[in-house]
This record gives C-alpha cells, structure tokens and sequence, in this order.
C-alpha cells in the first residue's frame, strides 16, 4: 500500500508538470481562412471554406472507420474534433490528447500505396482516437476528472510505448483494407535486413534508437510485435493489456505487467520471441529466393549507416547521387566510378527530396519552402543546379521533379490546396508552365517518354494502383497497366514496354509490361528491395538496392526476364481482421452529403481541457494550493491559463491569468493577475511587524516571428514589445507610509534572430551559425529616477577539428542604471558565479563541444545509454557596480570540463541529458562542481 501511494504521488507530480508545460501545438492556418464544420455523432470535422468537397469525401471515410475501427479494441470512443489543414504540403496527421483532437493534411505522399489518401487517414488516425479513448476508464479516469484531458494523455504518453500505439494502428490500416504498410514489403525492408545481416538488437536499442547504427523506426518494429503478439496470444491481447494500464497507472511499468499477465513474458523476452519468429520467416525466405546478377558501381565502405539514393548516370565514369546518413547531413555529390571519389555539389534544404533528376549538366529536386509566419501553409519549390543553384518556382506545391532527355522540360506533381491534381511541365529554366493536365484521381512518380511526347505516371483510385501515360499535346490519358493493388512505382518507358517497381513478387523488384501481349515479367530480384528506377539505354537499369549499411547503386543488364509471379507477402496482418465485411475497399459505405454550417471562430476561441488542483506560478516554476485551467482552442489561435493559488510561506493569495493570441500575423500576449504580498516593518526597537499589500498586475506584448528558413539554413526573426504596468494598493494592515495607489510602468523591447545551419543525426550543436539577441527594458514614464537595462548578446558556432565537433563562443554584454525598478539580468555570467550585482557586464564564454562514443549500452531496465559527450569551456567576465560611495570592479574567470550523457530512463523514448560540470575558478582558487540535467521532448 505505502508503495502504491508513493508511485501514485509521483504519478500526481507527473501531471502537475504536465500543466506547467505548453500544451502540444503545431501551429496556425493562415488568419484569411474562412472555416466550415460537419457534426456526426463521431466527429466534428472543421475545414476551410474551400475544401467542400474533400470534407464530404473524408466524413464518409471517416464514418466508416468510426463504426468499424473500434471492433478490434471493444471500446466506442465519444465524438472527437478534426481539422483539416490543406495548405502544408505536408504528408501526415496526428492525434493529440489535451486537448483532444485529430490533425490531419491534405497532401498525399510520392510513395504512397494504392489507397485514397483520405481513406488512409481515417483507418489510421481513427485507430489511434480508440486507443487513447480507452485508457480513460478505471484509476485513469479517476485522475481525469482531477486533471482533465491531461490525466489521459499523461498516462498514455508515460506507460504505453510508441511502437505499440503506431503498430496497432497500421495494423489496422492494413487488417481493414487491401492495401496499408503492412502488405508492402519496402515497409518492413530495414528490419528484415538488420536482421539477417546483422541480428536482432536489444529491445532499448531498437526501441529507443541509436547514434551508432541505423534502427528502422517505431512504426516497422511496432507493426510486428502488435500483429505477432495477437497471432499468438489472441484477439484480446492488446485490448486487454490498455484496460489493465489504464486501471493500474499507480504501477512503474504496467504496460510490461499485462503483457507477463497475459503470455508469461517480461516485455524484454516477448520483444525476443517475435523477433526470433520473424528471422526464422525471413531467413528461410532470404536462402530461398534466387537473386538476379546485377553490378554494384557503389556501396557503402564507412562504418556508419550511408546510403546513395536516387542515382543518375552522367556517363560511364560520373555518377550523381543523393547521399543521406547517420554522419552528415544529406548531400547531392558527384562520385568518380574509377576512383571512389565523392564530391559535394550542393546541400539541398529541408524535407524529403522526391526525386533528383540529372540532365547533361543541369540538376534538378525539390525541396521544402516556408511561409514566414503560418506554420500550416508550406510549399514544395523546385530547383535547378548548374554550377550555381536556382529556384525555378516560388510558393508552389510541386513534387517529384524529373527532366525530359534533353533537360528543356521539367514535370511535376501539382497538389493544390483543395486537392486538386495536375501534371504540370515547366520550361527548366525560367519555370514558367508550358502545360498542366488535370487529374481527377491522385498521381505520383512521373516519367517522360524517349520522344517526351508523353509522360507515365502512376495513378491512385479507389481500386488501387494504375500506370497511367498522359498525352502532353491533347491531353488525354490512357491505362497502359493495373489497376492493383499491389504497391507500383517509377513507370519508365523501354522500347514498346514499360519498367516499373513493383511488390507483386513479395519484395519490392523492378517488372516490365508489354502493352501488346499483356505480359507482366519479372526483371530484378534482389534480397531486400528496390527503389529510385531508371533506365540507362536500352540494355541497362539503374536503381538502388537496399542493405542494412544503407542503399547501394546497382546497374543490372535487362536480359533474365521471367514471368512475374504473385509472390507470398508477410500476411501478419491477418491476427488483426475482425470479419470478412470489415474492408474499406471491397465494403464501402454509400456515400452521404452531410449538412455542413459556417463554424465560428469567435464563439469557439476557449476550450478549457484540463486543470488541476493546484496554483501554478510559471516564473518561480513554484507549485501552491489551488486550481488552474488550462485552454487552447482547435484552431490554436488562442492558448490560455488562469487560476489562484495560495502562497503557503507568504499566507497569501493571487489571481492569475495569461492570454495568447495566436490568429493575426503578430502574436499578441495579454496577462493579468491580482495578488496580496507580505511584508516586514521594522521598528526602531528591533521588532518585526508583518503586514500585506496588494498588487495588480497587467502586461501586454506583440511579437512577430518570421520564418525566413530557405536552403539548407534555419533563419528566423522575431521583434517584440512589451508593456508591464503594476499598481499597489493598501490592504486593512498596510501602513500608512506604504506607497499605495502608485503605479510602476515598464515597456520592454527585443530583437532575437538565428540563421543556422541544419543538424546531421550526429551532430550536437549546428556546425556552422549565428544568433543575436537585443534587448532593452526601460521605465520611460518615470524620468527623474529611470531605470534602464540594454543587454546584446551573440553566440557563433565553427566547426570543430573532426566531424560532429562544434566549436560555440558566446559574447554579450549589459548596462543597468537601477533607481526605483531593478530588472533581472539577461546575459549568462561565467560559469560557477550567479547572481552578480553590476551596473554593467561583459562575458565571453568560449565551448568546444564533442561527441566521445556511442555505448548503446542499456543498465538493466533503468537505463539505457546512447551518447557520452564531452565539452572544454573556459570563460571570462568583466564588469562595475557603483552602491553610491564605492566603485567596485569584477573579474571573473572559470575553465572546466562538462561530462554527459545521452540516456533513456525507464525504457521510457523521452530522452535525458545527464552529467556533471567539473570547473576551476582562479580568482577564487577554488572548484565548482555542478550536476547537469535536462529533459528533451
């Protein structure tokens, strides 16, 4: 009992923190969107104006997941709020919990499978509604009505692992469809090869990942050990092991104790036994196939994972790739066959590149592109690169670039933001559009035909996959092959044929297909999969092949045709199907038009979602008696808390609460609170007196945040201003000299900016960049005794002397005249000293921060290690303070060494930063010891 109740404290402490964090937000739409809404007894989906039609689509789909997703969980989740965001070009959707809702994007991705994309949102996201709504039943719920929505997703988010919340889900995807990752088996690829080259990793390395090697992610492991555990504990398994988590959250690790309940294993042996199930199935297949003969012009000869995708061909000595890994950042470079030689053409920007395409000198891939200040209202551009890189499109949503034969013509993929489907050539040079043929059904993967009178494309509808070939002059489309369901992708003319990459055979291979026999054949098989086709002339492919060191670059002779057969496809899926009527796509719902209504922003700008008995104060991170509410709406334009809470060491009260609002360009944030204070006065005898005042406090700020990111830079500007007024007031026991009615008034202004350079999965710190923050805070109104703090600071980040090493300086410096308001400091002092009272600072702290090795070590169940690193700093500081008779200079000097570790406690995946500071201050001939700790979400 007395260890249940100390779990339970801790558990209560958990979610107090979670109420002291920002809740989760992925930002705004843009302030000029005019919203609509569908109610159903399931969901309330909002969506702009101009998305009708896809919000009609999207409620049948969703309808049908509503009534049939929950089957396999026995638990019928209360309605929910979706918001369909259609200008990010994004690929995703979430489902978040405090407050509630789902979050979804319009735009499907290059690699998607042959299913509606809206289709493959509402099976998937649906699933995850079920989870978290099934957790809040027995203790959970009891805590959910201390502390709101927060209880449920803190539970869910601290016991139940991620891989069991995602493999649940594309197991169900896949269970109620013909298609979903489970069936494709480019999904499950990098664990079938890890594990038959390289083994099974421990459960804390492949669940929480590695600096040392490339672990496939949660979604590949979570699908396996979901369907597996299912297969062979039975239909209840996972319903049952949630229900026990959610009725026993005061245990450590109650996810574990259901599933040793239930099958007699420890999570770590059940982790074992599926994967020891899976490398029996997979080897067994891997010695039984035979494998084409193709030559391998590149493949990875570093330690670290590295793969060369999306290959071209210049000539027979030149080849250009897209090089992605585990130790640089991505990079496009030219690679000498002869030699080995890698050279570095270019870094392209952020997001997933579709495709890069090579024509004689002239380059050409697509990147991401940001809107300044909405963060759901993003772009794919194109870009060319000659010598000299160029951006052919502004504010587009072009994907998959590809040249024609002689590079004077680009096509691409245009998805607008009402998801409206276009093929669409542009002149390479001045992107200007030469042509855009409609599509009524997505497409993907587009490829000119040798007279490049035509393009191919793989085209998705309701019954799977289709190679498509669109006339440019007239327009018109064909089906050249399909449908299937069968995952199909790179359509590139040969002759009177047509090469593709296909799933048919059981692993993702290259096929061809003659439109004049109907003769599907085989051309690759390798032992893992194929991806990034072309062709090379009229004898040759090129594509890359996958490895557990990453994608290597084959070249294969088209001869060994063999008639393509419908290979066995891992069916694990099979332990999650419900009834032969559970599938989308053989057994949808007739379609219904749903009475839609304007939805109003301002009635619906507070949505209190949780609270929590206790008064919270943000600045002090202090927690006291009393209650706070915590709001955010579902456009999250407004986020707000307000409260009391009951100063336990003053016996005092205040009232709170903070605004902000988030639906203009600039952010606007309004705070107000009342509050009694205590104090002492002294009297001429020595004796104390206590009495209380009262103050009122209110601020208002404006910033504006521009995301300027472009290229392979993060840059981003924010000016802000603020105004702080405080009023005193006389409570029954002030005295009578206390300055009740006064009013003090502050306005502060700040200028941050950052331009740095993106990270690689090693890197601790950007290699190259700068960052500049300004600040003033000022009492302008009150002129005979103003006070005033001007503070500037830059920190410059080197690279170091190997890779992943970065070398930081921080210089700032500071002014203070202090009369009747004394503002805290804002610059860093040298390391060891604090709380150093000046008129004005200079400080220079230099860090040469590095990684040490990568343990991949796991502590039992306590622990488990990732990263050692190390930092040398050495610091110095300058500074003066006046106290009216004596002027008093400083020095300061501190040089040490920080000792940390990259961990994960508890097999929990939020990662922990843990160390110790060792440092000598030689003014003061002494040590400073520091213990070094910090939380990364």
């Amino acid at each position: 009992m007395i260890r249940k109740i100390s779990l339970l404290t801790l558990l209560c402490f958990f979610l107090i923190n979670t109420l002291t964090a920002q809740f989760y937000e992925t930002g705004q739409d843009p302030a000029s969107i005019h919203w609509q809404q569908i109610k159903t007894d399931y969901f309330r989906l909002v969506y702009p104006d101009y998305a009708e039609k896809q919000a009609q689509h999207f409620a049948n789909k969703l309808l049908w997941a509503a009534q049939q997703v929950p089957k396999g969980m026995n638990h019928q989740p209360k309605r929910i709020d979706i918001i369909m965001h259609m200008e990010a070009s994004t690929s995703n959707a979430m489902v978040v919990w405090a407050p509630k809702r789902m979050e979804v994007y319009n735009t499907p991705s290059q690699s998607s499978y042959g299913e509606d994309w809206w289709e493959q949102l509402a099976l998937h996201e649906f699933r995850h509604v079920v989870q978290v709504s099934k957790m809040r039943q027995g203790f959970t719920k009891v805590l959910s009505y201390i502390f709101g929505e927060a209880a449920t997703g803190g539970i869910l988010g601290a016991y139940i692992p991620l891989w069991f919340l995602e493999g649940d889900a594309i197991a169900t995807e896949t269970a109620l469809s013909e298609t979903g990752r489970g069936r494709d088996p480019g999904f499950s690829m990098a664990l079938k090869a890890q594990i038959i080259e390289k083994g099974v990793y421990s459960y804390d390395k492949a669940y929480n990942g590695s600096y040392r090697d490339f672990v496939p992610d949660h979604y590949v492991l979570g699908y396996h050990l979901t369907t597996i555990g299912q297969q062979k504990y039975g239909n209840a398994f996972w319903s049952n092991n949630l229900d026990y988590s959610a009725r026993n959250p005061y245990m450590i690790v109650p996810f574990s104790h259901s599933i040793k309940k239930q099958s007699g294993l420890n999570k770590t042996e059940f982790y074992s036994e599926s994967l020891d199930t899976l490398s029996q199935i997979w080897i067994k297949d891997y010695k039984e196939r035979p494998y084409s003969d193709f030559d391998t012009l590149v493949i990875n000869n570093e330690k670290a994972f590295r793969s060369f995708t999306n290959p071209n061909l210049v000539d027979s000595n030149t080849l250009i790739s897209l090089i992605t890994g585990l130790d640089d950042i991505n990079r496009i470079s030219s690679i000498n066959l002869t030699t080995g030689k890698i050279k570095i053409l270019h870094t392209p920007g952020f997001g997933s590149i579709d495709n890069l395409s090579v024509a004689d000198s002239l380059l050409v891939w697509n990147e991401r592109g940001y809107n300044p200040r909405w963060q759901h209202r993003k772009f794919m551009v194109v870009k060319t690169y000659d010598m000299r890189t160029k951006k052919v499109s502004h504010r587009t949503r072009y994907f998959f670039p590809n040249f024609d034969a002689d590079g004077k013509r680009i096509v691409v993929i245009e998805v607008g933001k009402a998801n409206e489907y276009n093929l669409v050539i542009l002149d390479s040079r001045s992107g200007q559009i030469l042509k855009s043929i409609p599509s009524k059904n997505f497409i993907k993967t587009p490829f000119f035909s040798a007279d490049g009178k035509n393009v191919l494309a793989i085209e998705i509808n309701e019954k799977g996959n289709s190679i498509v070939e669109f006339n440019i002059s007239n327009k018109e489309k064909k089906t050249i092959f399909g449908p299937t369901y069968n995952l199909l992708s790179h359509p590139n003319p040969y002759g009177n044929k047509v090469v593709f990459i296909s799933t048919k055979s059981g692993v993702t291979n290259v096929h061809s297909f003659d439109p004049c026999t109907t003769t599907e054949e085989q051309i690759s098989s390798v032992p893992f999969g194929v991806s990034n086709l072309s062709v090379v002339n009229e004898n040759q492919i090129l594509f890359n092949s996958y490895s557990s060191d990453g994608d290597l670059i084959a070249k294969q002779n088209i001869y060994n045709f063999q008639k393509a057969k419908e290979g066995k496809n891992d069916d694990f899926y099979k332990s999650y199907l419900t009834d032969n009527k559970s599938n989308i796509q053989k057994f949808p719902l007739n379609d219904s038009t749903f009475l839609s209504s304007k939805y109003y922003k301002l009635p619906h700008l507070f949505n209190i979602h949780s609270w929590a008995p206790i008064g919270l104060n943000l600045d002090n991170i202090e927690a006291n008696p009393g209650f706070t509410f915590a709001s955010q709406n579902l456009l999250s334009s407004m986020i707000s808390t307000f409260g009391y809470e009951y100063r336990m060491n003053e016996q005092t009260s205040r009232y709170y609460a903070n605004f902000s609002y988030k639906a203009w360009y600039p952010l606007i944030d309004f705070d107000i609170e009342y509050e009694d204070r205590a104090m002492f006065r002294v009297y001429q005898d020595g004796h104390k007196e206590r009495f209380t005042y009262n103050s009122t406090n209110i601020g208002i700020s404006i910033a504006q945040p521009l995301n300027l990111s472009s290229g392979k830079y993060a840059t981003f500007i924010q000016p802000s201003v603020g105004f702080f007024n405080q009023t005193l007031g006389a409570n029954s026991s002030t005295p009578d000299q206390f300055p009740s009615g006064e009013s003090f008034q502050t306005v502060r202004y700040r200028l941050y900016m950052h331009h740095k350079l993106k990270k690689g999965s090693r890197d601790i710190e950007t290699r190259w960049g700068q960052s500049l923050d300004l600040n003033v805070r000022d009492t302008p109104f009150d002129l005979l005794q103003r006070s005033i703090l001007i503070s500037a600071a830059a920190r410059l980040y080197f690279p170091g002397f190997m890779k992943h090493h970065t070398a930081r300086f921080y210089i700032a410096g500071q002014m203070k005249d202090s009369y009747n308001f004394a503002f805290n400091d804002l610059i860093l002092f040298p390391r060891g000293y604090s709380n150093i009272q000046s008129d004005d600072y200079l400080s220079f702290r230099f860090d040469y921060i590095f990684p040490i090795f990568y343990p991949d070590f796991s502590l039992t169940s306590l622990a488990y290690f990732k990263q050692l690193k190390g930092a040398i700093f050495f610091d110095y500081g300058k500074g003066s303070f006046f106290d009216g008779t004596t002027n008093y200079q400083y020095n300061h000097q501190s040089l040490g060494v920080d000792l940390t570790t990259d961990l994960h406690f508890l097999r929990h995946m939020a990662p922990f930063e843990l160390g110790l500071r060792t440092a000598y201050l030689p003014h003061e001939n002494q040590m400073y010891y520091q213990l070094l700790f910090s939380l990364g979400l």
